[in-house]
């Protein structure tokens, strides 16, 4: 073999010695950063959801609040305005509120009643008589929260439960 080729199968050899010790002692740097890149961007997106969801909470428990201090929705509770829900409970009042659903209970946690919205298909959606007690144990319970994120077989569910206050 002449000298120039075992120059060159020696340089070739330590050459890729090199790369394979630079690539072993780099490496686990390179994954330990992409790691904690990845746990930022986590923690980052997780912040994001939970913001919005803070934001959503919030918006239902004024509009929960806004409705519970009306007259019509007390008189309507109270019975002396049964026209109550063919007036109010428009579609146009589900797709500006973004509500899936509401339900009147009365001071004893009788229904008085209950209507649902399809956002996707725009339509009234007829819920079974048994639906409200669903959210009976959560409107019983001692805890002062009025809002919730309640886990259902179809997802998350926020809820925001208030008492029609009295005139």
């Amino acid at each position: 073999m002449k000298l120039k080729t075992k120059s060159l199968l020696v340089v070739g050899f330590f050459m890729l010695l090199f790369l394979g010790l630079l690539l072993t002692t780099i490496r686990p740097i390179l994954l330990e950063d992409a790691i904690k890149l990845d746990e930022t961007n986590i923690q980052r997106e997780l912040d994001i959801i939970n913001n919005q969801m803070i934001s959503t909470m919030g918006m239902i428990k004024r509009t929960n609040l806004d409705w519970s201090v009306w007259d019509d929705t007390y008189l309507y509770i109270k019975g002396d305005y049964p026209e109550f829900p063919e007036v109010n409970l428009q579609k146009a009042t589900f797709e500006n509120t973004m509500l899936n659903f509401m339900i009147y209970l009365d001071d004893k946690n009788q229904l008085v009643h209950q209507v649902g919205y399809n956002h996707e298909k725009k339509e009234f959606l007829t819920l079974g008589k048994e639906f409200y007690k669903e959210y009976l144990p959560v409107v019983q319970s001692k805890n002062n929260e009025k809002t919730h994120l309640i886990t259902t077989e179809y997802g998350l569910i926020v809820t925001s439960f208030e008492p029609v206050y009295l005139r």
